[in-house]
């Protein structure tokens, strides 16, 4: 008899284990079930890509200096042609520079979720959503709240579809 102790499962192990269980015929459950230890495969798929997605980044990189318009990170690996109202909702404003931002991938994601927006000033705006958390956690973000973003040489954004964003995206609570 083995005398070691085991370590009881955790709750998500279990549910994972009852998950496996129900799904898996009678009979079936054994470590030679591709469905009991799944591995990591690969496998060929038909995808849809944005064609001139390329040039529209060409243009807001150029546009913006190479720079993050909120906090003026110049490293291009981590820059993002953010689109104010997103390519999805609006196919008309898909290739439109003045639709268009240059912003760290943190920032980028941020304006996306709701999480920040700019005021019809240019300015930083941060959902209140934000506000609940600590102000260690959320500092990235909130230290640029109500500072102007570098406009670019050239597409300044534009106001109107900076409102949709700020009607339909912005998370204000």
């Amino acid at each position: 008899m083995n005398d070691t102790k085991r370590k009881p499962w955790t709750r998500d192990e279990l549910i994972l284990a009852i998950n496996v269980y129900c799904r898996t015929p009678f009979g079936r459950i054994h470590m030679r079930n591709p469905d009991v230890m799944p591995q990591g495969l690969t496998r060929e798929a038909v995808v849809r890509t944005r064609v001139n997605q390329q040039f529209f980044r060409d243009m807001i990189m150029a546009s913006y200096d190479e720079r993050c318009c909120i906090t003026g990170l110049p490293v291009r690996e981590l820059l993002v042609a953010s689109h104010i109202v997103p390519w999805a909702e609006d196919a008309a404003n898909r290739m439109n520079p003045r639709n268009g931002l240059c912003l760290n991938a943190l920032h980028d994601r941020a304006f996306d979720k709701g999480l920040i927006t700019l005021d019809t000033d240019f300015r930083v705006v941060l959902s209140p959503r934000l506000r609940r958390e600590s102000p260690d956690d959320v500092r990235l973000l909130s230290e640029y709240a109500g500072t102007p973003i570098r406009l670019p040489r050239r597409f300044r954004p534009d106001q109107a579809l900076l409102e949709r964003h700020r009607s339909m995206i912005f998370r204000w609570a």
